[in-house]
């Protein structure tokens, strides 16, 4: 019998040459002093991952909450920015009555394509439609296709039926139900009165407003019909006072941002309802007279930052921004007599005015609910 048969190595394996032996492509030779059963063995279980802290775990989301903004600031500022180019002046200086005299031809024709679009008339369709011309620079052409996009999307949105609604006299909070939520939960004052140059003064205020339970309420698209009612109940105060002041009457919108904190940075919120909210300048251009960011913290920077993509130039032309109290009182009063302002915004109001609530509708709410609404806050107290 052979060697192999009798269990020993043959010689030839005996007698391997040295390079043989050098030969390892990953495992030993057979020239190995390690055995074979121990070459084979399994490998060591890899050791175990460090443990983690449990504050470290803890930490965690907060430090996605933070680092997520700055990266997406970071983004925006890579991003063009939209809307209407630089430099564009916009051209509502002139009267009201030279206006409408200046363009008849161009409002008789925008008049027949806004009916045709299925655009509902009535006594102050002049001024809605002035405005697409205006905010055009002129161009009739171009304000024409806005105007008849706006139409439809007017009909989606409920915008036309709001309209329709205010001026049979409904109250603001009746016109929509998402309309009563977003008062709730939400620090509002719309149509707080006028500004000095006559425009409708609405005031939003960060301080007592918690993203997630507005957002537990409304979905984006009935957040959409909301904010749309509230435009709208501001725009047809606008064209009703245009003709009585001979100018193209316009929104003055002040922000308050003291207190603002990350939580506000809600990035579901910013995404899928504050962006409908600034993105609704497109559908009703030259309708701004200001935009006053009042009390605006370093934060402030992080979530304008986010916004900016969507906003128009002709949008960010009309923002001011104040940092201190005393630079944000400045503002206020500068735009709005005192008389018509809250005491917090360097006014005199400690309530809401009774006209105010009557025409708003908050006289209808149970007045202990007005009485408790955003308690310990800035406007705790004010609805009552």
């Amino acid at each position: 019998a052979s060697a192999r048969s009798r269990g020993r190595r043959p010689a030839s394996w005996r007698r391997a040459p040295a390079a043989f032996s050098h030969v390892t492509l990953g495992r030993p030779t057979p020239s190995s002093s390690t055995s074979m059963r121990r070459f084979w063995s399994p490998p060591p279980p890899p050791p175990p991952p460090p443990a983690v802290s449990p504050s470290l775990e803890a930490l965690a989301p907060v430090l996605l909450v933070l680092l997520l903004p700055l990266f997406l600031l970071w983004r925006s500022t890579r991003r063009p920015a939209t809307g209407v180019a630089k430099g564009k002046r916009i051209l509502s200086d002139q009267s009201f009555s030279d206006l409408l005299a200046k363009h008849s031809d161009a409002l008789a024709r925008m008049r027949a394509a806004y009916m045709a679009a299925g655009g509902i008339v009535d006594a102050y369709t002049e001024p809605f439609l002035l405005r697409f011309l205006v905010g055009r620079e002129e161009n009739e052409e171009e304000a024409t296709r806005s105007l008849v996009e706006t139409t439809q999307w007017r009909k989606s949105t409920g915008a036309a039926d709001a309209r329709a609604k205010i001026l049979a006299g409904t109250p603001l909070l009746k016109l929509h139900y998402a309309v009563r939520e977003i008062s709730l939960h939400f620090p509002i004052l719309p149509s707080h009165g006028y500004a000095r140059d006559g425009g409708p003064v609405s005031i939003f205020v960060h301080d007592g407003f918690h993203p997630p339970a507005l957002m537990a309420k409304l979905t984006p698209e009935e957040y959409l019909h909301g904010v749309v009612a509230f435009f709208e109940y501001s725009m047809v105060q606008c064209d009703r006072l245009s003709a009585s002041h001979d100018r193209l009457v316009k929104i003055t919108n002040m922000f308050d941002f003291e207190h603002l904190t990350v939580a506000h940075l809600n990035l579901r919120f910013l995404t899928r309802y504050t962006q409908q909210f600034i993105r609704l300048d497109q559908h009703y251009p030259a309708s701004f007279d200001a935009l006053l960011c009042l009390n605006a913290p370093w934060l402030f920077t992080v979530g304008y930052k986010i916004a900016r993509p969507w906003m128009s130039e002709q949008f960010v032309s009309k923002i001011d921004i104040s940092v201190t109290k005393e630079e944000s009182h400045q503002a206020a009063v500068s735009r709005v007599a005192k008389e018509q302002l809250p005491r917090h915004f360097g006014g005199t109001c400690d309530k809401m005015p009774k006209e105010v609530a009557d025409r708003t509708g908050w006289s209808g709410i149970d007045e202990r609910q007005r009485a408790a609404l955003f308690g310990g806050y800035k406007l705790g107290g004010y609805y009552a």
